[in-house]
């Protein structure tokens, strides 16, 4: 009877420790399975910025972790390429929008027209080239063109001058000629009368 009561209790007993290792066992990986399920859930939703747990284990679970951090890793790449992706395409936007602003209005013949880059709303830096390119050929026409004014207002002022030369040369010419016809006049009067009086004589 007592050897069976020590077998009894020393079965409970182990049986007892044996639940314990086991719940302990078990709460040992489920903890970080949990983790795991709960890490997957936040980069299926987007979330990204959370970090893995476990991956430092090194048993079977750290392996699993690692690979979920990688998943995590690769979503973050995708996103940022996407993001660069999506701010180009801004950027081309807004530089075709501007070149075509500038090409109709300089078609106007607006010479004063140039692109812009506010410190608000900078012209994107990988275009700025372009963009003083523009704004320098703008300022060449415009100098061409006031150039060109000049030069067609000298012309016309000298027009202008040498036709005042020319009327004031004719109406000298023409005082000229009324004044030699009354000489002439003047001469044949005098000849007229020396012939007369020398007749006379």
């Amino acid at each position: 009877s007592s050897g069976r009561w020590r077998i009894a209790l020393s079965m409970g007993l182990a049986t007892v420790i044996g639940t314990l290792l086991l719940a302990l066992g078990n709460r040992a990986l489920l903890r970080p399975l949990s983790g795991l399920q709960a890490a997957m859930e936040r980069i299926r939703a987007g979330e990204l910025d959370g970090a893995t747990p476990a991956i430092d284990r090194k048993d079977e679970i750290g392996a699993f972790a690692r690979a979920i951090d990688a998943w995590r890793n690769s979503e973050l790449e995708a996103k940022a390429l996407a993001e660069q992706d999506k701010q180009r395409e801004a950027e081309q936007s807004r530089v075709v929008g501007d070149l075509s602003e500038g090409l109709a209005r300089l078609a106007a013949l607006d010479l004063t027209t140039s692109i812009p880059s506010p410190p608000g709303n900078p012209f994107p830096e990988r275009y700025e080239g372009l963009r003083d390119n523009f704004n320098s050929v703008v300022r060449s026409l415009a100098e061409t063109m006031g150039m060109i004014r000049r030069t067609a207002q000298s012309i016309d002022s000298g027009a202008t001058e040498f036709n005042s030369i020319a009327q004031d040369m004719s109406n000298r010419t023409e005082t000229q000629a009324a004044t030699l016809e009354e000489t002439a006049a003047a001469l044949d009067e005098l000849t007229a009368s020396v012939q007369s009086t020398a007749e006379n004589a």
